[in-house]
């Protein structure tokens, strides 16, 4: 966490989060950095439905055809917050923490979407572990993805 703080700080880049099966922790993780501030803006835990249509414009029509849990809604909801907070990046997550499946995806199923530039680049996962360990295994993915796409 402490090489990504330092390349956004010297980027002077900002981020702000739209979290569904992470919780929060993605926005804890990044927040635990002293002068945070800085690059964090915020976040929205889009937990539910309404949510994701509501405040990060996620058509009903792909949450109906495609799930919560999808590439889709991965790539809008992290295109959407870069553009609601006005950030340079915009990172969100969702999937199935557990202990049972959604939408006949399994527990593990992870998406992590990051807009940066003019680009949105999402990553699919199959983690393991019980619900707090794929929350906190996502969470840090996240960090190296986005670590690996501004380095």
């Amino acid at each position: 966490m402490k090489k990504l703080a330092k390349i956004l700080f010297e980027k002077n880049l900002t981020i702000a989060c739209a979290e569904s099966c992470t919780g929060g922790f993605l926005s804890h993780l990044l927040t635990n950095i002293p002068g945070s501030s800085r690059y964090f803006k915020g976040s929205i835990i889009c937990y539910s439905n309404q949510i994701k249509n509501e405040f990060l414009k996620v058509p009903k029509k792909i949450l109906k055809e495609k799930g919560a849990v999808s590439l889709e809604v991965a790539k809008i909801t992290a295109q959407n917050i870069k553009k609601l907070f006005r950030t340079h990046i915009g990172i969100s997550t969702t999937g199935v923490a557990g202990p049972s499946a959604l939408e006949n995806k399994p527990v593990g199923t992870i998406f992590i979407g990051i807009a940066f530039k003019n680009k949105t680049k999402v990553i699919h996962l199959k983690l393991k572990g019980d619900r707090i360990k794929i929350k906190e295994k996502a969470s840090k993915k996240a960090l190296e993805f986005l670590y690996n796409l501004i380095k």
